[in-house]
């Protein structure tokens, strides 16, 4: 609600004689206070903000059956209680749906009029904190001590910032030199020793971003200026300096985080949904301690190489070839060892040659069906 700043009081004595122009003009300077201020915006303390539709006491709107649903109408709306008059509001809306910051119940709003509509904008910064700015003596539905080591992000010359309270930011910034951009999106502050025992001592010590133990982290890059990130495992592809570290510069983008999970879903209108394109014009570089593992269910098909996958040509399974080839030296070596035999002599090779030539053939054609079987049936190559 709109109101003026506090009147000035003046009181004058009774003037007893005829005045000139000048005093008049003077009576009424010193009556009018010039410096009295009119404010069209008001300050509120949230009294509820309009989140569950499920809450018994969110408004409810009936459809000519009789059915009642919530009123999304509400949604996002706010009672509060004007600092300055005490009048009581209700629903006020928030005065942007493009960018909001919902306040917690306790928390101080601007709140202005427009066509006898009231609107509101984002909670004040009361105590220059990110997590909560609570009104005196009130009390919230977001809990102090659970994000009391979420802090504002450190900032730098120029630097554009969103932050939310639970940990989380986006910070549009430069190097060190304020000449190249950076753009890094961080989702849970670092929990090292060091920065908790920092934030124990002062309740307003900043966040200082760590690409490496920050929780989640994209971070984008350009410029000269090196990156001080640590990979999980040694990677000899990577490329380092002097010290042996990575020598990460210009333009690149570095995502770390406990976890990544890349998932491409299918879709019933886009013909080439389900698919997960990653193209490199020098190399693709992967490194693991436990094992890379891929996985193309039972009639899924890897193929290495352009057309491996029309051209059809397995790979060999390594158990399977080394059975085969036993089976085959097993043969070989039998039919060895019977022509081997010192009793055979003269005319008895002939018919024993026979049959252990007989026996060999049978063996090596048991074999010949065999060998489908060291075909992969899910990795080709060209």
């Amino acid at each position: 609600m709109a109101y003026f700043s506090a009147e000035k009081h003046f009181e004058r004595s009774h003037i007893g004689e005829l005045v000139d122009g000048n005093q008049v003009y003077d009576i009424i300077q010193d009556t009018v206070d010039p410096n009295r201020e009119f404010y069209a915006i008001e300050p509120a303390i949230v009294n509820k903000v309009y989140f569950d539709p499920t809450d018994k006491k969110f408004p409810k709107v009936e459809l000519e059956d009789g059915t009642k649903l919530p009123d999304y109408s509400v949604l996002g709306t706010i009672d509060a209680v004007f600092s300055k008059s005490g009048n009581i509001i209700s629903k006020a809306k928030p005065i942007s749906l493009h960018m909001i910051v919902y306040p917690d119940e306790g928390e101080v709003v601007n709140i202005a009029k427009y066509a006898n509509e009231y609107y509101w904008y984002m909670p004040l910064n009361i105590f220059n904190k990110v997590n909560l700015n609570l009104a005196y003596n009130k009390i919230g539905t977001i809990s102090e001590e659970a994000t009391k080591f979420n802090r504002k992000v450190f900032p730098e010359p120029g630097d554009v910032i969103v932050q939310g309270r639970f940990g989380q930011s986006i910070r549009l910034g430069s190097d060190t030199s304020q000449e190249f951009p950076i753009i890094r999106i961080a989702c849970g502050q670092s929990q090292t020793v060091a920065n908790i025992r920092a934030k124990n001592v002062s309740s307003f010590f900043p966040q200082i971003e760590d690409l490496n133990n920050d929780g989640s982290t994209i971070h984008l890059s350009s410029g000269p200026e090196r990156i001080e990130f640590v990979p999980s495992v040694k990677d000899v592809s990577i490329p380092t300096g002097a010290d042996g570290k990575p020598f990460l510069i210009g333009n690149q983008i570095i995502i770390n985080s406990d976890r990544l999970i890349f998932n491409s879903k299918s879709s019933a209108t886009n013909p080439y949904g389900g698919s997960i394109y990653m193209f490199a014009a020098s190399q693709i570089n992967l490194t693991a301690t436990g094992g890379v593992y891929i996985d193309t269910g039972k009639d899924g098909m890897i193929a290495l190489g352009t057309d491996a996958d029309l051209d059809q040509n397995p790979l060999v399974k390594g158990k399977e070839l080394k059975d085969l080839l036993v089976k085959i030296l097993d043969a070989i070596e039998a039919f060895a060892s019977a022509l081997s035999n010192p009793e055979l002599e003269g005319t008895n090779i002939v018919p024993t040659l026979n049959t252990e030539a007989s026996e060999l053939n049978k063996a090596l054609e048991i074999v010949e069906e065999d060998i489908p079987k060291i075909f992969s049936k899910t990795n080709f190559t060209i």
